[in-house]
């Protein structure tokens, strides 16, 4: 039997081992030297002044709606903020954590974005639409959002903006002035975060991390990175007799230990010296995953099609490769499918269940008292036809034709 192609894997070669290695035979394990350097190498990379590497994504959101409480226009418990129907948990939950209230906002439904245009809708439609401060923008598996428009609505409004690249490492968006900028140089945002899961363009394991162009906003989010202590003497409360002495530390606000260690940051150092060709890599599987499916029959094509790309609004940063299936017209379920392509040694993946459809929020965690049940319409369609095929560097040419091949037969075209 042929390999077994996963959706998506790490790919971790003799340069990362012997980053690993050497971080394990150094002084530090947990948060030191490698650490500091990360940080340093992602400013540049991402063109931003700075960046903090964090033990998640989620802890890395967490941090970013947090830091939007601080100063004197800062959300505030009970605040509400619009966020993505499809994406993962964390950008609503972490928000509710901190007491927010969310709105969730719909989606294009054949490649699951959001747009201005839905923002104004989800305002529209809320009955307390004042209280709302801030905007998540998700980057759906490695496309990006309209942030020119989101930002022009965003500044009309007053409102702050999380860009939520969790899919997007290493993507470039164009700038108003016809420029490049790397997703994660906060051009169009307030603070971005990024996840280096295992299947994300570049890993640590498991890791986040968080960018920002404000002081205070990375002062405070390194704080609370590790459980809220400051070591900087400059900024103590107390003149105590040993404030001098290395050991000494207060603590002015509550956090959370958020941080990563030296093994990962030394990882994804090496990661990162490898991040421009693994974009090209996925850029190229893609691209033949898209000609491949653009060979396909009208009346195939009615059934299944690659998700739309969005407007040429930057140089995407493929996390994932989304196939959109008409199961109605194909006879089979999702289910089904997924499990016929398996067998055929193929692992797929659904990204994803719409947020508001888990019993957390149906419950009304983050919701004002007494809405309605959410039903939003492009989310829906996006969802119930989403399949994420493989996609990750090592894939070859032959890799995605027996991956369309697979499909086709089981779908009947």
């Amino acid at each position: 039997m042929s390999k077994f192609l996963p959706y998506s894997r790490q790919a971790i070669d003799e340069d990362d081992i012997a980053s690993v290695r050497r971080a394990l035979t150094s002084n530090f394990l947990t948060t030191g030297p490698e650490v500091k350097q990360f940080e340093q190498e992602l400013q540049t990379a991402l063109a931003v002044k700075h960046a903090l590497a964090v033990n998640s994504g989620t802890a890395a959101l967490h941090l970013a709606w947090r830091a939007l409480g601080v100063g004197v226009a800062g959300l505030t418990i009970g605040d509400k903020v619009i966020v993505p129907s499809v994406t993962f948990l964390s950008a609503a939950v972490m928000a509710v954590l901190e007491g927010l209230e969310l709105v969730f906002v719909d989606c294009d439904p054949d490649n699951g974005l959001m747009s201005a245009q839905n923002i104004r809708d989800a305002v529209a439609n809320d009955g307390d639409a004042n209280k709302i401060k801030a905007i998540c923008v998700v980057h759906l598996n490695g496309q990006f959002a309209d942030m020119a428009e989101i930002k022009k609505l965003a500044d009309s409004n007053g409102w702050k903006i999380i860009e939520d690249a969790c899919h997007a490492m290493g993507g470039k968006q164009i700038g108003m002035d016809g420029r490049y900028y790397p997703i994660g140089a906060c051009h169009y945002s307030d603070i971005t975060v990024f996840s280096l899961h295992a299947v994300k363009n570049i890993t640590t394991g498991e890791g986040g991390i968080v960018t920002c162009n404000n002081d205070e906003w990375a002062m405070k989010m390194r704080d609370w990175r590790s459980h809220g202590m400051i070591r900087d003497r400059d900024r103590f409360d107390i003149q105590h007799l040993e404030a001098n002495a290395s050991w000494y530390h207060e603590m002015h606000e509550w956090g959370m230990n958020y941080r990563i260690s030296d093994i990962q940051a030394a990882l994804g150092r090496s990661q990162l010296k490898k991040l421009s060709k693994f974009i090209q890599a996925r850029a190229d599987i893609f691209a033949l995953y898209r000609d491949l499916f653009a060979s396909l029959s009208e009346s195939a094509c009615e059934k299944l099609q690659l998700l739309k790309l969005a407007d040429g609004n930057g140089i995407a940063a493929w996390h994932l490769a989304v196939v959109l299936i008409d199961f109605n017209k194909v006879g089979k379920t999702r289910g089904a499918v997924m499990q016929e392509l398996h067998e055929q040694g193929i692992g797929t993946q659904l990204h994803y269940l719409p947020i508001y459809r888990h019993r957390f929020f149906n419950e009304g965690a983050g919701k004002s008292e007494g809405n309605e049940p959410i039903i939003l319409s492009g989310a829906e369609t996006y969802a119930r036809r989403a399949l994420s095929l493989p996609i990750f560097y090592g894939m070859n040419r032959d890799d995605v034709m027996r991956v369309v091949n697979a499909l086709k037969q089981i779908c009947r075209l």
